[in-house]
């Protein structure tokens, strides 16, 4: 069996990172391709993944993914690389899916699989894939249509041994140095980065603030944390590869996402930044519910949580830990993916149902781009 992966990756973000713990736990040796863009991200750093092999690196032009999601160079690319050998297309981008579905038509003995990394209504579950995997309750509800074909699994994170205890909160605190906050400092993030600046300025009183991130915003936001935390309580350090190396002296993390997932399995609690307010995820109640939205913050909703940190609080970190592993662990996904595999049945769509789902994606996208522009009136 040969394995096709494509992903788009112009920057480096969660979603990469997801992609990357999962194609290396994989460990398929000499028996894939992996297609990249020409801006590709991965192939820029190629050198760094020890995993990846660059003989089976495919370069494809991506002409065309973001205005019309199609690219006639993947679509071409991905058809001279089947034949009748039994091969599966797992895309990871929303943008490739169409060009990996009409290629996916032409041979009788491939299987295609959706991956899609984020967001809460990313893209339809369409049938022309054999499977979409979605990485959230929330992801199913808002896309699933009126199919069946999708199955869930969380997006992945390599997990070093951990020895863990249920303790007071407080503990933690007297013997770390500062709070972290990450975030991407874009457009899209603004009412989170507003709810942040309120709920920092509350737990500056305790701890010095560490903000790592980047993006368009950056500027505008350091000027607005500044106008109501002390410059001597507050440092903006930009954008870091792997904030978990500043693990041992964070007492807290705030933000959302992967992000204080890495530092949630090794036993730093968290702050979920959410659209309306914060919540602590200090309980496990709380860490599944934030789970369900895939640690988004869409849910938190006027959950106005005390932020004081002198309180007697239980951090309930091993039934944290557990729920988390059994979801998050990079060490459970191969088995998931492969079982996957063995139990799927390719279920070829003509060429004319690629063309109306593709169609119907269209209206889909003027429908909602109409939307954010009547809402923004």
């Amino acid at each position: 069996m040969k394995y096709i992966f494509i992903i788009d990756d112009p920057v480096y973000g969660g979603h990469i990172k997801s992609f990357l713990a999962q194609f290396k736990s994989l460990n398929l040796k000499k028996d894939y391709l992996l297609f990249l863009p020409t801006y590709s991200y991965i192939f820029r750093n190629i050198d760094t993944f020890s995993f990846i092999d660059k003989q089976n690196v495919v370069l494809y032009n991506p002409n065309g993914l973001l205005k019309y999601f199609f690219s006639f160079d993947l679509f071409d690319k991905l058809k001279q690389n089947l034949n009748e050998e039994k091969t599966i297309i797992h895309s990871f981008s929303q943008r490739c899916f169409f060009s990996c579905s009409l290629a996916n038509s032409y041979f009788k003995n491939s299987i295609f699989i959706s991956s899609v990394m984020g967001g809460p209504n990313p893209f339809p579950f369409y049938n022309s894939a054999d499977v979409h995997i979605a990485v959230s309750v929330e992801q199913i509800e808002q896309s699933k249509l009126n199919n069946s074909n999708y199955i869930l699994i969380s997006n992945r994170i390599e997990l070093g041994k951990y020895n863990f205890h249920e303790k007071n909160y407080r503990e933690i605190l007297k013997t770390k140095k500062y709070i972290l906050f990450i975030t991407r400092f874009d457009k899209d993030k603004e009412i989170p980065i507003l709810n942040a600046v309120e709920s920092l300025t509350k737990l500056s009183q305790y701890y010095h603030i560490k903000v790592l991130g980047e993006g368009t915003e950056r500027k505008k936001y350091e000027e607005l944390f500044l106008k109501t935390i002390e410059k001597e309580k507050i440092e903006f350090l930009g954008f870091h590869k792997n904030p978990i190396e500043l693990i041992d002296d964070t007492a807290l993390v705030v933000g959302m996402g992967r992000s204080i997932l890495e530092f949630m399995l090794k036993g730093i609690p968290s702050i979920l930044i959410g659209f309306n307010s914060t919540n602590k995820l200090f309980k496990l109640e709380d860490v599944k519910n934030a789970f369900e939205y895939n640690f988004s913050g869409r849910n938190i909703n006027n959950n106005h949580n005390n932020l004081d940190l002198s309180k007697e609080e239980i951090f309930e970190e091993k039934k944290i830990y557990d729920f988390l592993y059994d979801k998050y662990a990079i060490e459970l996904f191969k088995d998931k993916y492969f079982e996957i595999i063995e139990n799927l049945d390719n279920n070829k769509s003509k060429k004319l149902n690629i063309l109306i789902e593709y169609l119907k994606f269209n209206i889909f996208r003027i429908n909602n781009r109409l939307k954010n522009n009547h809402e923004k009136k």
